[in-house]
């Protein structure tokens, strides 16, 4: 049994280019803090509206772009979330994973009853395996109501699941799975419309995906849109599939999507295990795709994808790359690894840091840089 205990008042890379004059952090104006010792804030983040939802390890919040800094625990929303995985804005509710107990829970966002134990509804089908891994929402059917897709990696004997519900989870649209056993499928997954055909489209990862005999080569797929869509099987028979080349790839280790030049298909920005990053133009993806048909960055992680730009992570830093350049780049204090997560908010870029210090506790922060 998850419990979702609400705490607090409920009113409720690139490496950076030496040319650059200065990567350090500027005077940063608004921050969001941890408040304790582990906190590791800063795991996750998404938009909500003008707002942004943070998660922690075990925590998760809402904040408003104020200007100001603050404590984790200070923002319009609190909930201590023990074991969350993943979470998302889904529709006008918040979807919370828990991977390790195979539960995503659905809460209101109108703040009624999240301080009480167990509040909301709960999504747990029955013998899924690592159900809520990962959780995005998309618009499959062009609909404009959100549905949902929810990883669950370790099902089905460890082939891995994707899954789409529907707008009232009362079905389930889209099921796919890896091909052999240990691919674990849904250990990320996205909802990106990457053929700009006003269909969202289901983006699924495995980073520990196996081709051929080449161990964690890793796999991305994509399942297309529809105003009706429907498919079930294999990734590798349902979609369309970008490959890793090599033993330990580990292609899909992270996962961003958004419309990079604003021509309504989404870009999609994968990360390797081998200090690679790949992005798939939008509009490109309409077929099998090789990884010699994408774009070759070098960083460590894949963080988002907007007009600003596309935002990697290579340790300790965060670099902005336009057109194969980079733009920006910023480094944290000592012994800080900037880039757990990231995201466009209009023009201002949000930067997560779970492993920020303060005092020697590590607390971890969330902030704007420019």
């Amino acid at each position: 049994m998850i419990f979702l205990i609400g705490c607090g008042p409920i009113v409720l890379d690139l490496e950076p280019d030496s040319t650059l004059p200065d990567t350090s952090l500027p005077d940063l104006g608004w921050q969001v803090q941890g408040d304790d010792a582990g906190a590791f804030v800063g795991v996750e983040l998404d938009a909500l509206g003008d707002e942004v939802l943070i998660s922690a390890e075990d925590a998760v919040a809402v904040h408003a772009l104020d200007g100001q800094v603050h404590a984790f625990s200070e923002g319009r929303l609190h909930i201590d979330a023990q074991g969350l995985t993943s979470v998302a804005v889904f529709g006008d509710q918040l979807a919370l994973g828990f991977g390790g107990s195979d539960t995503v829970w659905l809460l209101n966002q109108d703040l009624e009853g999240l301080h009480t134990a167990g509040a909301g509804t709960a999504l747990a089908p029955e013998g899924a395996e690592a159900f809520g891994t990962s959780v995005a929402p998309l618009d499959m059917d062009g609909d404009g109501l959100d549905e949902l897709a929810v990883g669950a990696p370790d099902d089905a004997w460890t082939f891995g699941r994707a899954s789409v519900y529907d707008d009232d989870l009362a079905d389930t649209l889209v099921r796919v799975t890896g091909s052999w056993t240990g691919d674990a499928l849904g250990e990320q997954v996205a909802g990106a419309d990457v053929d700009g055909d006003g269909y969202d489209d289901l983006v699924a990862c495995s980073a520990r995906f196996a081709d051929y005999g080449a161990d964690a080569s890793g796999l991305c797929g994509v399942v297309p849109g529809s105003a009706a869509p429907s498919s079930e099987g294999t990734i590798a028979r349902k979609g369309l599939t970008l490959r890793g080349e090599a033993e330990d790839d580990g292609l899909g280790s992270s996962l961003a999507v958004g419309d990079l030049d604003d021509d309504g298909a989404d870009e999609v920005l994968i990360g390797t295990a081998v200090g690679v990053v790949h992005l798939v133009a939008g509009g490109s993806w309409v077929d099998e795709l090789a990884l010699s048909e994408t774009e070759t960055l070098a960083g460590d992680k894949a963080l988002a994808v907007g007009p600003g730009g596309v935002v990697l992570r290579t340790e300790p830093d965060v670099s902005v790359v336009v057109d194969g350049a980079t733009v920006d780049a910023w480094s944290g204090e000592s012994g800080e690894v900037l880039g757990d997560s990231a995201i466009w908010m209009g023009d201002a870029l949000l930067v997560g840091s779970a492993s920020w210090s303060h005092y020697g506790q590590m607390r971890g922060r969330v902030l704007t840089v420019d």
